[in-house]
């Protein structure tokens, strides 16, 4: 071929600088490198769409039902939307997609009420999207007109339509939406449930 394949590789381990992570570009992918290639590579850390806390790529939020998730992520969304900075850290300014799959309208807009004065133009939100390939399919196409800095998908079993949540199942759906995310360098957030017990 024209040259060796190369390989983009992501450590989930901090770079030297605070909150960024370590990728480069190295090697066939079918050819091991060497500690002293990979050593003295040059390093671009991985941008940020939440200064030194949420990363392009993808990013699992997962906590017991009923822990303010939804506040959370909406009201960093905001933020995002009008290019503010959110709890003292800095942000990305562009477009945002919430799929809050598992509210109404009315409850996003009780929430939005008590968030902001300002709703800003392009946050977009949605409470029904399709499901599984042919919403993944709609999402590529979505992002793709839109190009958002960030998506939101609350919950990720809301968006598997009850199949059951399995390791098989999770790390399918993870490198899905992880491909997604990479392909249009993005931030995408799974908000995921834990289980209830302690």
């Amino acid at each position: 071929g024209p040259g060796p394949a190369r390989l983009q590789l992501t450590l989930g381990e901090p770079s030297t600088r605070p909150g960024c992570y370590r990728t480069w570009e190295i090697g066939r992918a079918d050819d091991p490198t060497t500690a002293h290639s990979l050593l003295s590579s040059v390093i671009t850390p991985t941008p940020h769409v939440v200064a030194g806390l949420l990363p392009r790529g993808l990013t699992i939020l997962a906590a017991r039902p009923a822990t303010g998730k939804g506040f959370l992520i909406l009201d960093m969304a905001i933020a995002i939307a009008h290019g503010d900075d959110w709890q003292g850290l800095a942000t990305a300014h562009g477009p945002v997609l919430y799929l809050a799959l598992e509210d109404t309208l009315e409850r996003l807009h009780v929430r939005l009420n008590a968030l902001t004065d300002s709703a800003p133009r392009n946050l977009h939100l949605a409470v029904t999207w399709a499901k599984s390939d042919i919403g993944l399919a709609a999402l590529d196409a979505w992002i793709g007109r839109h190009r958002p800095c960030l998506v939101i998908v609350d919950t990720l079993q809301k968006w598997r339509g009850g199949r059951q949540s399995t390791y098989a199942t999770d790390y399918a759906d993870g490198t899905a939406f992880k491909n997604l995310a990479d392909k249009h360098a993005l931030a995408l957030v799974l908000i995921h449930h834990t289980k209830k017990s302690a």
